[in-house]
């Protein structure tokens, strides 16, 4: 796991050690914000580095114990100077969110990338993965149709079509599949052609335009 703030690296793994996997409720992670045995896989970025700190954090500042959904934050020895996020004793708001597991960290995803149905705080993968093996959709990106479209948050989803397909997956299939895997209805499907979703210089998706 990195950031460019604390000098690009602040958890990994030993030679060796192998991929860390914690299998979670999806559901009452993003509801309650506490790690229970499910079938969402999540994988470990590591321990922190030597001579890194990390914390998980409730929204007050208050340090969570292990198996908590939290803020992360994080002290390092080569913290970028001016950073606003930098807050007292060096500590930086890395603006993602996670928990930690065997002394080893689990980011559930950025926080303002969050996907919030309801109250729920969901990681927009748990959309976006299960619609990337449809037939017909190219890419797809979930998001927060806001207040005042709804009172506390639901489920957007816009599905791009795949570059050579003969046909857009249908929208009730897409609602169908993802209250299946997820048990999450969307509020709102909108099909879009090939390319239309905005992507960085490198090709990733944007959620944020």
């Amino acid at each position: 796991w990195g950031l460019s703030e604390p000098a690009l690296t602040v958890t990994g793994g030993a030679p060796g050690d192998g991929l860390g996997v914690a299998r979670v409720d999806a559901a009452r992670l993003a509801s309650a914000g506490v790690v229970s045995a499910g079938s969402r896989q999540i994988a470990s970025v590591g321990k922190p580095l030597p001579g890194v700190d990390v914390d998980v954090r409730d929204e007050d500042g208050h340090p969570l114990p292990e198996g908590r959904l939290g803020r992360l934050w994080l002290r390092a020895p080569a913290l970028l100077e001016g950073t606003e996020a930098i807050g007292p004793s060096g500590w930086l708001d890395s603006g993602d969110v996670g928990f930690s597991l065997g002394g080893a960290l689990y980011v559930h995803g950025r926080r303002d990338e969050l996907v919030v149905v309801q109250g729920a705080r969901h990681a927009p993968e748990e959309f976006e993965l299960p619609l990337s093996r449809l037939a017909g959709v190219g890419a797809a990106v979930a998001l927060t149709l806001p207040p005042p479209r709804t009172h506390d948050g639901a489920l957007l989803v816009l599905v791009e079509r795949a570059a050579g397909a003969h046909a857009p997956p249908a929208e009730a299939a897409v609602r169908r599949l993802l209250l299946d895997r997820t048990g999450v209805a969307p509020h709102t499907v909108a099909l879009l052609p090939p390319g239309a979703l905005p992507r960085t210089g490198s090709g990733r998706l944007r959620r944020a335009d």
